[in-house]
């Protein structure tokens, strides 16, 4: 803590130094070390570290989840929502996916021009060859809850990223989980996870998740073709449809179908757009994953994409949190109540 608090005093006189000499919203490479904090800590530090970052008045990328606590994530996107509006800061959650040009695609159909109209229901999962990480005791960070974690396993670690994306394209706000979880006799996390979530407007979401595909998720040989993502979202006018395997490019694209038939020139473009499959981005080559360069591009004052801003990154903590107790309980759970939850993410920012 001590050493945490020296790094953000001297980050807190570097930001004032470079206000008076360069302007608010001004900055360059050479100070982008000043600016900005990069937070790829346990999930359990991540508020604590979020919230001093802000108070620095640093921009600031946190990696998923954004926490795993509700009153910690709806304190965090308070305090965002504030930084942003009083001191032009950025504050991104790292979920690759959300940040792909296939991903602005689907968000722009579903969520921005409601191509599909009134989003009803939205069937996803997520299926990964992952034993290797959450079966594993040793794997402390992936397996054990710590601080007022409600559990973990392969929720926190996986399904944050599909709901992530659920929430971004389809605009919606969880309000019950119902779910089913099957644990680990190794690590006690959750290996499987099955839930029903019900949102704000209505709609229901249907979500599988599993671990439990032979291999390793990560590696391309020996046949192996990555994890399974699929999102179906069905509205009102039509529906749209996600899903592959995110090693293999040619193993899917973005579909919409209307009710009423025929496709706008729009809709032509975005369809182009997400021609091939992609979804978290974790190559180590080039300039890093979208969400990195979106982030950089906001610490430069530049026009940037909110692939998952604070209010998403809230409501996926709220949606697991929720679905954890479920699996508990056995009974429907509240996703934590508190202003704030609505889904505005993936606005371009000037």
């Amino acid at each position: 803590a001590e050493e945490r608090d020296h790094f953000l005093l001297r980050a807190t006189r570097r930001r004032r130094r470079h206000r008076h000499r360069h302007g608010h919203g001004h900055g360059s490479r050479l100070h982008l070390r000043h600016l900005l904090l990069l937070v790829c800590t346990s999930h359990a530090s991540h508020f604590e570290l979020g919230i001093a970052g802000l108070r620095a008045g640093l921009h600031v990328l946190m990696e998923k989840p954004m926490t795993t606590d509700p009153e910690e994530a709806l304190g965090l996107a308070a305090a965002a929502a504030a930084a942003e509006r009083d001191q032009g800061l950025a504050f991104l959650i790292n979920n690759t996916a959300n940040y792909r040009a296939q991903s602005r695609a689907a968000a722009a159909l579903v969520r921005e021009r409601r191509r599909v109209g009134r989003v009803q229901h939205v069937q996803c999962c997520m299926h990964s060859a992952l034993l290797w990480l959450f079966d594993d005791p040793s794997n402390e960070g992936w397996t054990r809850s710590t601080g007022r974690m409600s559990g973990n396993g392969f929720g926190w670690g996986q399904l944050s990223h599909l709901l992530a994306f659920v929430f971004h394209v389809g605009g919606l706000c969880p309000t019950h989980a119902f779910a089913h979880t099957t644990l680990s006799e190794r690590s006690g996390a959750d290996l499987s996870v099955a839930a029903v979530i019900t949102c704000s407007n209505g709609a229901s979401i249907a979500l599988s998740g599993s671990a439990a595909v032979p291999g390793n998720a990560h590696e391309a040989a020996g046949g192996q073709l990555g994890k399974y993502v699929s999102a179906r979202f069905f509205g009102d006018e039509g529906m749209a449809v996600y899903e592959g395997y995110d090693q293999q490019p040619d193993s899917g694209r973005l579909q919409l179908s209307r009710r009423a038939g025929g496709l706008d020139a729009d809709d032509e473009a975005a369809l182009a757009s997400a021609a091939s499959f992609a979804f978290e981005n974790y190559d180590q080559a080039g300039t890093g994953p979208e969400s990195l360069c979106s982030f950089v591009d906001a610490c430069l004052g530049r026009e940037h994409y909110v692939g998952a801003g604070a209010e998403v990154g809230l409501a996926v903590v709220r949606a697991i949190d929720a679905m954890y107790r479920s699996a508990r309980s056995g009974r429907l759970e509240t996703c934590a109540p508190g202003e704030g939850a609505g889904i505005v993410g993936g606005e371009v920012l000037g």
